[in-house]
């Protein structure tokens, strides 16, 4: 998945990023999913929708702290998935949202996006919701990709237990509890030490344009909660 149109019911995969529509509003909605193996390169979207240099530099190189800059036409959130190949650790993702356009970035392929895009493509009047609107819905899955990530875990500790009252055990297995109990450290304490700031850093002086102050305040709600 790299670049999808929904109108309303109908999801349109393109190839080009000249195929986009010009217009985009009421039942149309851009998501553009940016990463290494994506058909399109930083370059065609900063072009595609006037991006800042500031912009492009983080969709090239994702965030290492969570941030929210309200560029007037565009938000620019980063927020963070937890990694199903690396407990523990997590994605950095950068989400740029414009009014009807809504673009993700990260340096290699998550799983939960890909699990997102399905749902999204199938579930009905997609093209309907704004960028905001559709930014929080995706943070809100992401959100979920945190509770997998702890079941995963619980999983592998009951295991452990179950070997362990078998007497089934060996010294180099309290290693591996050790290593899981770190991991459920580091997911409980990314959401807090890379939380958004409470308020966006303007781009643009006040009152001179924007996503609309309604989805904005939207958004920072829902990315508040989410990370």
């Amino acid at each position: 998945m790299s670049a999808i149109v929904f109108d309303r019911n109908d999801v349109d995969r393109l190839e080009d990023l000249s195929e986009r529509p010009r217009r985009l509003g009421g039942s149309k909605l851009l998501w553009v999913d940016l990463h290494k193996r994506s058909e399109f390169s930083v370059e065609d979207v900063a072009k595609a929708f006037d991006l800042d240099d500031e912009t492009c530099g983080c969709l090239a190189t994702p965030n290492e702290q969570a941030c929210f800059n309200d560029h007037g036409r565009y938000i620019h959130i980063t927020t963070y998935a937890p990694r199903e190949d690396e407990e523990g650790e997590l994605h950095a993702v950068e989400c740029v949202v414009g009014k009807n356009w809504v673009i993700t970035a990260h340096d290699r392929q998550i799983p939960v996006l890909d699990e997102f895009a399905a749902r999204v493509s199938g579930s009905g009047d997609t093209g309907s919701l704004d960028g905001p609107s559709f930014l929080a819905a995706l943070l809100e899955w992401v959100l979920g990709s945190y509770t997998a990530a702890f079941e995963r875990i619980e999983q592998r500790l009951e295991e452990f237990d179950v070997h362990a009252m078998r007497g089934e055990g060996a010294d180099k297995d309290i290693e591996l509890l050790i290593d899981m109990r770190r991991e459920v450290g580091k997911l409980r304490r990314a959401p807090r030490a890379r939380r958004t700031p409470l308020s966006p850093r303007r781009a643009h002086p006040p009152g001179t344009g924007g996503v609309g102050q309604q989805g904005l305040r939207g958004t920072v709600r829902v990315a508040l909660h989410a990370l």
